[in-house]
C-alpha cells in the first residue's frame, strides 16, 4: 500500500489554521456583546483609568474600546492577535492563580478572524505609536501613527466572512440590550474608572469616577435609593461586599443579579442559591433579590478557566463559600430587619419612623463586629453593620414596637412562655377571629390583621429548622403505617432526605426499591396528608436544591406549608393569643418562608383620617 492510499485510509487529521481560528471564534465570539467584554477586560488589565466606547448598528459595524492604560510596542501589538499570546500567564503555575481578567490569549486572535480590526497605541515613553490593519485574521498593514498614551481598538463588519454566523444574531434592539448589560457590569465592578458609552452617534452613559453606591445608583435608577442595603461580611482569607436591594423592589425576572468574583463578573448557580437562601425569608416565590456583590478570595481557591467566555467558575471550598454566603446576606437583612414592618404597613404613621429608629440603634448597640470600609471605593453614607450572634435579638423590639409593654411585665415570651399561653389562657382580650382566616388584635398604634396560616408557618418554619440543627422532633405512631409507592426519580430524592425527616418527627423507612412505609408523623398533622406532605417536600427540594447539601431550608418550608393551621380553622381565644405570642418568639415574626406578610397594620391615626377627624 502505497504512502498515499494510507493517508486517504486516515480517519483523523489535523485541522487547518484557517478552521480552528473559526472554532475559537464559535467559543469566544458568541455576539457583538462578546467582542465588547474581550475589549473592555483588556482595556482593564492595562490599568485604565478612563475607557470609552463607540457602537454602531448594534456592533454589527462597528465597536471601538479606547483606554488610556499603558498601550503596547509594535512588536507586542503585532504578537497580541496571534493565537495564544498573552502577557498575563508565563507558566502553568500562573493557571492556578489567576489575577487577571483575561490570560488564555485567544479573544484578539478569535475576533480578528471574523472582522476588519484596527487598532491603534502608544506606550507612555514612546513619541508616536503604531497602527495596525487586520482583515479576518491576516495582518494587512502596520505603520508609525500619532496617538494618545493607551490603546484604541476597533472591530468593524463583524462576522462579515461568516454570513451563516450574522443570521444568527438577534435584533438591533436585542443586541443593543446585551452590550448595554456588559458595559452596565464592567461600571458597576470599577467605579474609579471613567466611563463613556456612545451608540449610534448618542452618548448613553457618561459615568465620572465615584462612589459604589452612586454608581449604583447612576446604572440603574434614582428610585433604588432608600432601598438598597450594604454587605459587608468577611471570614479569615473570605470577603463578599456590595449592595443587596430590600424585598420591596424584588424582581420578576434575574435580569437584576450581578456577581463579581475577585472583580470578574460570573454566573454560579452555588453562589446564587446561596443568595436567594438568604432572602428566603422575605421573598416571595417566583420572586428574585436584586443585588449586586462582590466575592473575595484567593486566586488559588477559585477555578476561572472552567468555560471559554470566563463567565463560570469554580470553588475549590464550595461548601463553606455556600454558607459564608447566605450568612453574610442574612445577616445584613437581620440588622435592616425592622424596615420590613414598616414596608408591611397599610398605611405608614409619622410616629413609626422615631420608633424604628430607636429600635434600630438599640440593635446595633449590641453589634461586636468591627467597622470596616466598603472595598473598591463602595462608600454609603447609611451603612448598617450586622453581627455577632442575633438570632434572638430582633424579637423583642419587634413585639414592643407592635404592641408596647406587656400588662404583667417587661419580658417579651420565649418559645416556652408562649406555649404555656397557648394552653392555659391568653392575656389578650380584644382579640377576634373572622371568616376563621385572619385575627383581629389591637396594637399600640392601632389594629394588627394577622394571616394565622402564615404566622403558623412561621412558627413551624423555625421550629423545624431547630430540629434539623439539633433538637430533634418527636412524632407520634400512625395507627396503620401507609405505604407510599414512588417513581424512580423521586424514590432516589427521597432516600438523600430519610434522616432529615426523621429529625421532624416523619419516620420513613425503605420497603423495596421504589417503595417506602410511613410509620411517623408529628403531633398535629392529619392523616390522609401524610403521602402530600413527603411529595411537597421532594418537589420542594426538586425544585429548589441547587446546593451540595440542599435540604434544611427548603425541607423546614415546605414541612410549615403542610403542618400549619389552615384557613377556615376556628380558633379559640387562647389558641389566637399562644399563636401571636409564639409568632413574636421568632426570628422574622413579619413574613412566612415564602416572604409573604403574617401580619398588616392599620394605624389610628389612618383611621381617624377616614373617618373625617384627623
Amino acid at each position: 500500500m502505497s504512502v498515499e492510499e494510507t493517508l486517504q485510509k486516515r480517519k483523523i487529521h489535523l485541522l487547518t489554521e484557517e478552521v480552528f481560528n473559526r472554532i475559537a471564534a464559535g467559543e469566544v465570539v458568541e455576539r457583538p456583546a462578546s467582542v465588547l467584554k474581550e475589549l473592555i477586560e483588556n482595556a482593564l488589565d492595562a490599568g485604565a483609568t478612563s475607557i470609552d466606547i463607540t457602537v454602531t448598528n448594534a456592533g454589527r459595524s462597528e465597536i471601538t474600546v479606547s483606554d488610556d492604560g499603558c498601550g503596547m510596542s509594535r512588536d507586542d501589538l503585532l504578537l497580541a492577535f496571534e493565537r495564544h499570546a498573552t502577557s498575563k500567564v508565563e507558566n502553568v503555575g500562573d493557571l492556578l492563580a489567576i489575577h487577571t481578567l483575561g490570560f488564555r490569549g485567544e479573544a484578539l486572535s478569535a475576533i480578528a478572524s471574523v472582522s476588519r480590526v484596527e487598532a491603534v497605541s502608544r506606550l507612555p515613553e514612546s513619541i508616536s505609536g503604531n497602527r495596525l490593519k487586520i482583515t479576518g485574521g491576516s495582518v494587512q498593514d502596520v505603520t508609525d501613527t500619532g496617538s494618545p498614551q493607551g490603546t484604541t481598538l476597533s472591530v468593524r463588519d463583524l462576522f462579515f466572512n461568516t454570513p451563516a454566523r450574522k443570521k444568527f444574531l438577534k435584533s438591533k434592539g436585542v443586541e443593543n440590550g446585551h452590550l448595554l448589560a456588559v458595559l452596565k457590569r464592567y461600571a458597576l465592578a470599577y467605579p474609579a474608572i471613567r466611563w463613556s458609552y456612545n451608540q449610534d452617534g448618542k452618548n448613553i452613559y457618561r459615568l465620572p469616577p465615584e462612589s459604589g453606591e452612586n454608581r449604583l445608583l447612576a446604572v440603574f435608577s434614582e428610585e433604588l435609593a432608600g432601598h438598597i442595603l450594604p454587605v459587608i461580611c468577611e471570614e479569615s482569607n473570605t470577603r463578599l461586599t456590595g449592595f443587596i436591594g430590600s424585598a420591596e423592589i424584588a424582581r420578576k425576572s434575574r435580569g437584576d443579579q450581578h456577581l463579581f468574583v475577585n472583580l470578574r463578573w460570573v454566573q454560579n448557580r452555588l453562589i446564587g442559591h446561596a443568595i436567594a437562601s438568604g432572602f428566603h425569608h422575605l421573598i416571595e416565590d417566583k420572586k428574585f433579590p436584586f443585588y449586586v456583590l462582590f466575592l473575595d478570595l484567593p486566586p488559588e481557591e477559585v477555578d476561572v478557566n472552567v468555560h471559554p467566555a470566563k463567565s463560570e467558575v469554580k470553588f475549590r471550598r464550595e461548601s463553606e463559600i455556600y454558607n459564608f454566603v447566605r450568612r453574610a446576606v442574612q445577616e445584613t437583612l437581620q440588622g435592616a430587619g425592622i424596615d420590613a414592618f414598616r414596608e408591611m404597613t397599610l398605611k405608614p404613621d409619622e410616629n413609626l419612623n422615631n420608633i424604628t429608629g430607636e429600635i434600630t440603634r438599640e440593635t446595633s448597640q449590641g453589634n461586636n463586629r468591627a467597622t470596616a470600609s466598603l472595598p473598591h471605593n463602595f462608600s454609603t453614607s447609611h451603612s448598617r453593620q450586622g453581627g455577632g450572634d442575633s438570632s434572638h435579638a430582633f424579637s423583642p423590639q419587634a413585639y414592643q414596637l407592635v404592641f408596647g409593654q406587656k400588662e404583667t411585665g417587661s419580658e417579651t415570651p420565649d418559645s416556652s412562655q408562649a406555649a404555656d399561653t397557648a394552653a392555659g389562657g391568653g392575656e389578650r382580650t380584644q382579640v377576634y377571629q373572622f371568616h376563621n382566616r385572619y385575627i383581629v388584635t389591637e396594637i399600640k398604634t392601632g389594629i394588627a390583621i394577622i394571616d394565622q396560616h402564615a404566622a403558623h408557618e412561621r412558627i413551624l418554619y423555625e421550629k423545624a429548622l431547630q430540629a434539623l440543627t439539633g433538637s430533634a422532633m418527636h412524632g407520634q405512631q400512625l395507627l396503620f403505617p401507609k405505604i407510599i409507592e414512588l417513581e424512580p426519580e423521586k424514590s432516589e430524592q427521597l432516600k438523600e432526605v430519610l434522616d432529615e425527616l426523621q429529625t421532624l418527627g416523619i419516620t420513613i423507612r425503605e420497603f423495596g426499591e421504589r417503595s417506602f412505609v410511613l410509620e411517623a408523623l408529628p403531633p398535629g398533622i392529619k392523616e390522609g396528608s401524610d403521602e402530600e406532605i413527603v411529595l411537597e417536600i421532594l418537589n420542594e427540594l426538586q425544585e429548589r436544591g441547587v446546593a451540595r447539601n440542599p435540604g434544611n431550608d427548603q425541607i423546614a418550608a415546605a414541612f410549615a406549608c403542610k403542618a400549619a393551621v389552615k384557613f377556615g380553622k376556628k380558633l379559640t381565644l387562647s389558641e389566637m393569643n399562644g399563636l401571636i405570642d409564639q409568632l413574636f418568639a421568632t426570628q422574622f415574626p413579619f413574613t412566612c418562608p415564602h416572604g409573604r406578610p403574617t401580619l398588616l397594620q392599620l394605624t389610628q391615626s389612618e383611621l381617624e383620617r377616614r373617618f373625617g377627624r384627623a
